[in-house]
């Protein structure tokens, strides 16, 4: 199985960046012959692009100590089934910040903002990569993520 990444997205033409989110069109290549939506992994797979995308466009530049996150816990709700070469709109939303982490909220919809397909829900753990421990990030990180949790989304 190959990993799906944002950079892969990107090249492949099927994403674009919009405010707090990403819009992808979806492939028939991404679902098994003979089915007509999305699974619940490639859902997941293209939330985790968005992650990409949020830690690029509002985290990565704001630290100058060695700063990554990982998952602590993922909680996902499917809604409705998401059509094969359908154009959605994945957006997410800085739900708490926490000392050591923050939780983030990521809702999967049609392109025109009226199906809400998917909600997962998100919480991330700041550690050092050079150490593997869990740390508190800088004040500038845990500022802009402060600045994300007021912001409404749509």
């Amino acid at each position: 199985m190959e990993p799906t990444t944002l950079q892969q997205l990107i090249e492949a033409g099927c994403v674009t960046g919009l405010r707090c989110g990403i819009t992808i069109q979806t492939q028939p290549e991404w679902v098994v012959t003979g089915e007509t939506r999305l699974s619940y992994t490639t859902l997941t797979r293209l939330v985790e692009c968005c992650r990409e995308y949020h830690w690029q466009t509002d985290i990565l530049n704001l630290s100058s100590v060695p700063l990554d996150s990982t998952c602590k816990s993922l909680n996902a709700e499917f809604l409705q089934p998401v059509p094969v070469t359908t154009r959605i709109a994945i957006q997410y939303k800085v739900k708490q910040v926490r000392k050591k982490g923050y939780e983030l909220r990521f809702e999967i919809r049609s392109i025109d903002q009226q199906t809400l397909y998917a909600i997962f829900n998100m919480v991330s753990v700041f550690y050092n990569p050079e150490t593997n421990r869990a740390i508190i990030p800088p004040e500038s990180v845990f500022g802009k993520l402060t600045e994300l949790s007021r912001q409404v989304t749509n």
